[in-house]
């Protein structure tokens, strides 16, 4: 069930680009900042970054009252993928530039990263 709760976290907009925002930053990022970047509520932000911190995607290091968010390999690979899809969707699944891929439905794309959902 918790896997199924942060899956649903990733098929809203803000979410899948908080993960791509933080894989995009050199070095850790602060809330506030991310929360600016992808325009986005300080609290709304905080309140994701909760669920993913559980989920294991991302750390919180503490320097002094702030705390600076880095991913864990795992958010890394997440973050990744959902870029790759991001992109492929940007660039119409026909156009898109991915050996192979040429003709191919989203969803067969999203099945090989995530399998049979």
């Amino acid at each position: 069930m918790k896997n199924k709760v942060i899956f649903n976290v990733f098929l809203r907009e803000k979410p899948a680009m908080m993960l791509v925002s933080l894989k995009n930053a050199k070095g850790g990022i602060y809330a506030s900042s991310l929360a600016k970047s992808i325009d986005c509520t300080y609290s709304h932000v905080v309140k994701i970054l909760q669920e993913m911190q559980k989920a294991g995607l991302i750390t919180f290091e503490k320097q002094g009252r702030l705390k600076l968010l880095t991913l864990t390999k795992t958010g890394a690979e997440v973050a990744d993928r959902i870029d790759v899809i991001r992109i492929l969707i940007e660039e119409n699944a026909q156009e898109a530039c991915i050996p192979g891929w040429m003709g191919r439905r989203v969803s067969d794309f999203v099945r090989l990263f995530y399998g049979d959902l």
